[in-house]
């Protein structure tokens, strides 16, 4: 931000009303996230992901692109700029290893947006637990460490089935 900020860019990375950094929030407030801030272009505002990754994963997304590169990231940037009415979004990734940065404009997808919500909606308006990811293999992983079923999931009775 700080670098943008240098080379002349408008960057808000915080609520006016707060001080704090912007926090979304939809479904009734069950389901939000914080942006890392929106920067002003002659088009108007666009949402500001910025990400750091070291040189192997770095390289994979000059390959590879942003979308390509990490799926979640890029339906986090697609749920936020779907809450935003935003159109783009500017994801800039600093390699942690050379300083070096990758900057790419990302589209707004309004399908992506549409069965991300869906998705959402689904998990939120559920009676049932969900399965826990096959990719899940401790209550710390990336999937499980910010739910709130962590617990109960990762518990003792959580193997545990009745007869019906």
């Amino acid at each position: 931000v700080g670098l943008l900020k240098q080379a002349g860019y408008k960057v808000q990375e915080e609520d006016p009303k707060t001080h704090e950094q912007i926090r979304l929030e939809a479904l009734d407030g069950r389901f939000s996230g914080y942006i890392d801030g929106q920067i002003l272009f002659e088009q108007g505002w666009k949402l500001l992901e910025i990400k750091s990754a070291n040189t192997k994963q770095f390289e994979r997304l000059k390959e590879m692109g942003y979308e390509a590169w990490n799926p979640k990231y890029a339906a986090q940037v697609q749920v936020y700029m779907g809450y935003m009415g935003l159109d783009d979004a500017l994801a800039l990734v600093m390699c942690k290893d050379t300083s070096e940065l990758y900057a790419e404009k990302i589209r707004f997808d309004r399908d992506a947006f549409a069965a991300l919500e869906e998705k959402a909606r689904g998990i939120l308006d559920s009676e049932v637990v969900p399965a826990r990811p096959a990719e899940a293999k401790s209550q710390y992983c990336q999937f499980c460490k910010y739910c709130d079923r962590n617990q109960w999931c990762w518990g003792p009775l959580a193997e545990v089935s009745f007869d019906a």
